[in-house]
C-alpha cells in the first residue's frame, strides 16, 4: 500500500490565485516577486521562502508564520513518505464501531501537528471560522467542499475525508440501532 503524496503547498497557492482569476504574472506583481520564483514554487520546483511567506502575509492570505509551517508539513511529509513503511493494522476487531472517530478528530490532531489555529484553518479552507469549529467539535460533517478544501492543502485525498464521514455516520447509526434492538429486547 502507497502512502498519500501531499500536493505540492504551491499548488494549493495557486489554485487560490486562479480562483479569484488572477493569472501568474498578476499574482507574481500582487506579492511583489520575481515572475520566475512565483513559477517555481507553483510547479514545486521550490518551497515557500520565508519571503514569499511574508508576501502572501502582505496581501491579506493569512499569516507568513501559517505559510511556513504549511512548508516544513510538506516537507516532513515527503521525508516520510521516503523512510518510513506505511501502517497496517494487524487486526481491527478491537475497535468498536461506535468508537470510529468523526474526521474532526483526525483534523484537530493534523492541526496539532502543524501548529495551526482554528482561525488558520478556517482561512485556509476558505470557511467562516464557526463552520471549522463545528467540525472540529464534531457538530458538523466534512462536507464534499470540505473534503477538497482539505486536499488541495495535502492534508490526504477528499475522498478519503467523505469516507471517513459516511463511515462515522454509519457507524454511529448502527450503534444507535444496537441501542433501541437492546432496549427493546429488555422490556
Amino acid at each position: 500500500m502507497r502512502m498519500h503524496n501531499p500536493p505540492h503547498p504551491g499548488e494549493a497557492i495557486w489554485h487560490f490565485a486562479s480562483e479569484n482569476g488572477l493569472t501568474e504574472t498578476e499574482f507574481a506583481r500582487n506579492l511583489g516577486v520575481a515572475q520566475s520564483d512565483l513559477s517555481d514554487l507553483i510547479n514545486g520546483r521550490c518551497g515557500i521562502t520565508p519571503e514569499i511567506a511574508v508576501a502572501l502575509e502582505r496581501i491579506g492570505w493569512s499569516n507568513a508564520a501559517f505559510w511556513l509551517r504549511v512548508q516544513k508539513s510538506y516537507d516532513k511529509d515527503q521525508i516520510r513518505m521516503r523512510t518510513e513503511p506505511p501502517p497496517v493494522w494487524e487486526d481491527i476487531s478491537e475497535f468498536s464501531l461506535s468508537e470510529l472517530p468523526h474526521p474532526g478528530f483526525y483534523m484537530r490532531d493534523s492541526m496539532d501537528e502543524r501548529g495551526m489555529s482554528a482561525d488558520d484553518l478556517a482561512k485556509a479552507l476558505g470557511v467562516p471560522l464557526s463552520a471549522t469549529l463545528d467540525i472540529l467539535n464534531e457538530r458538523a460533517p466534512v462536507t464534499p467542499e470540505i473534503a477538497r478544501a482539505l486536499e488541495r492543502m495535502g492534508w490526504g485525498p477528499a475522498d478519503h475525508w467523505l469516507l471517513n464521514q459516511r463511515s462515522h455516520d454509519e457507524a454511529q447509526a448502527l450503534a444507535r440501532e444496537r441501542e433501541r434492538m437492546e432496549a427493546a429486547t429488555a422490556v
